[in-house]
């Protein structure tokens, strides 16, 4: 027998057969990450307006704090208005703010200054969310993971690019760094509007939303592995702000020249814009957890590395492309992670994730300075250690479950009692009768206890309710399919009731407690599935033809 192993794919390859709209996409990012001067400049412009240091300093806070708020406002935006309307609502409003804040900017108006970068951090980070999600709608599944390696490109590359255009453009006035912040906001805008697609993102075949706000909200805080996962991104992320906050300390404390941290920074930027693409190629043909947890240990070594430097330039550069290769590692497969969750949550799930990000990113100086000043070195063998623990957390909250599905689902044991949710969607399916479901698709036809479908999943159940009797309330951690066969009755859910006729088709969703109520004078049949999320997705679409209510 004969083994063949199949190389990864040429990344000029992958990049040609991209889908156009997300090259728009990726066209959009680069374009709004030129131009994103606030959270590196800002404390550097107010300075030179007239404000003192202590108050340059509350007012990146103010923005950190908006950027946070924003990722967390815009997954709720995707979910209510799509990711396109999203980006282009997020974009024009940044350019307002933004263009407006050099009016601002003098000592006398400190207060509106707050606000209006309180709102522009908001503003511009709100995009984030949307872009991730509708690149995780535009991209096929086993190619979702490069794509968020090619966003994480975009953005590396504007992020060395815009420093130079800054300095050209303070060279004219220190005005034009909010402005052109703002042209490329409103380019952005213009190019989301013209040129990405409409697509709505957890909806049902009838135009309604597939899962409230509070059921969406109830089964991503009961979802113990996702916080796992949240706990990894964190850490990992307050680890990566100390290249760039505790690391130039040390290089100035050992009496090093600035060239040499400049000397890391591009060293880092090369890296990254250089092999993170090819090492995707190679990352995808593993399982998610194992890049994640190895991506973080490496960033873990790398970082503490720093401590056992010496002094030497060269160890401080060869523990940045260790540091650096964890990063390309975990970076895109963590960032993908979230958008593998049905369109239902999937929006928040994102927007929980970025915001989290966000918040490293806002701590990380905080804890990096603090650190310093209290350990010197030692704050490189904390780091590593933080670094192994969200290695930890990674494994724990990425791999598998134990049914063997392909993400983490909520366990009710971990959860508690389910989030109860009013939401239901009826609607009709023709031409579905007995010998269809067994038939066709193979369903049984008992009921069997212990239910072994609590974490399968798939299994379904022929059920006959007796004039005058009910079903026992519950509710499951799974979706849940009725299909009404025989007869007819009530369905209660969560106290709203409900005509249950045969021919009818309920989606009960997670979390929702039910029973059925036969109050007629026969006998009510009805098939009861229990299906996963991506599994019933898939059973709805199947019948979207047949659809009539």
């Amino acid at each position: 027998m004969t083994t063949t192993t199949e190389s990864p794919p040429h990344v000029l390859s992958v990049l040609r057969q991209t889908p156009a709209p997300v090259r728009h996409l990726l066209a959009g990012v680069l374009i709004n990450q030129l131009g994103a001067f606030v959270q590196t400049f800002m404390v550097l412009y107010l300075v030179f307006r007239g404000f003192s240091t202590g108050q340059a300093g509350l007012a990146i806070s103010a923005y950190s704090a908006g950027s946070v708020l924003g990722m967390l406002i815009g997954g709720e935006l995707v979910q209510r208005i799509g990711p396109r309307a999203t980006i282009v609502a997020a974009m024009l409003a940044s350019a307002t703010v933004l263009a407006v804040v050099p009016l601002l900017g003098r000592p006398g108006m400190y207060a509106p200054l707050l606000a209006a970068l309180l709102l522009a951090g908001l503003a511009t980070q709100s995009h984030r969310p949307a872009a991730a999600v509708l690149l995780s709608e535009l991209m096929p599944d086993d190619a979702r993971v490069l794509g968020f390696s090619m966003m994480r490109t975009a953005m590396n590359l504007g992020a060395v690019l815009s420093p130079l255009i800054a300095a050209g453009l303070i060279l004219i006035d220190w005005n034009l760094l909010l402005w052109f912040d703002a042209v490329t906001a409103l380019t952005y805008a213009v190019l989301a509007r013209r040129l990405l697609p409409d697509l709505r993102i957890g909806h049902t075949t009838t135009g309604t939303s597939a899962l409230g706000t509070r059921a969406a909200y109830a089964i991503l805080l009961h979802d113990r592995r996702y916080w796992y996962f949240l706990g990894s991104v964190l850490l990992g992320t307050v680890i990566y702000v100390q290249y760039t906050i505790a690391l130039p300390l040390m290089i100035s404390a050992e009496g090093h020249p600035t060239g040499v941290y400049s000397a890391v920074l591009v060293t880092a930027s090369a890296v990254l814009i250089l092999c993170e693409l090819k090492i995707t190629t190679y990352v995808t043909r593993r399982p998610g957890h194992v890049a994640a947890t190895a991506g973080t240990v490496l960033m873990g070594l790398g970082v503490a590395g720093f401590g056992i430097s010496g002094g030497s330039v060269a160890a401080l550069l060869a523990c940045t492309v260790v540091f650096m290769l964890g990063i390309m590692v975990n970076g895109p497969t963590m960032f993908a992670y979230p958008a593998t969750f049905p369109a239902a949550v999937k929006a928040r799930y994102v927007s929980a994730h970025q915001a989290t990000f966000g918040l490293g990113m806002a701590l990380g100086p905080l804890f990096g300075v603090a650190a310093w000043l209290a350990l010197g070195r030692g704050v490189w063998w904390l780091c590593g250690a933080l670094g192994l623990l969200s290695a930890l957390f990674a494994l724990l909250g990425m791999r598998p479950a134990a049914s063997g599905t392909s993400r983490p689902m909520p366990d009710p044991a971990d959860a508690g009692p389910p989030e109860p949710t009013t939401e239901a969607d009826m609607f009709e399916i023709r031409n579905l009768d007995r010998d269809n479901l067994t038939k066709a698709y193979g369903l049984d036809s008992q009921r069997l206890l212990p239910w072994p479908a609590l974490n399968a999943p798939f299994e379904g159940a022929w059920c006959v309710l007796r004039a005058g009797d009910e079903s026992t309330p519950h509710s499951h951690h799974e979706y849940e399919i009725f299909i009404a066969m025989v007869g007819s009755a009530e369905l209660h859910v969560e106290g709203h009731r409900r005509d249950f006729a045969a021919g009818d088709v309920v989606h009960l969703l997670p979390g929702s407690t039910h029973k059925v109520v036969n109050d007629g004078p026969e006998d009510f049949e009805y098939y009861g599935i229990w299906w996963d999320r991506d599994m019933s997705a898939r059973f709805l679409t199947r019948h979207e033809q047949d659809t009539t209510r």
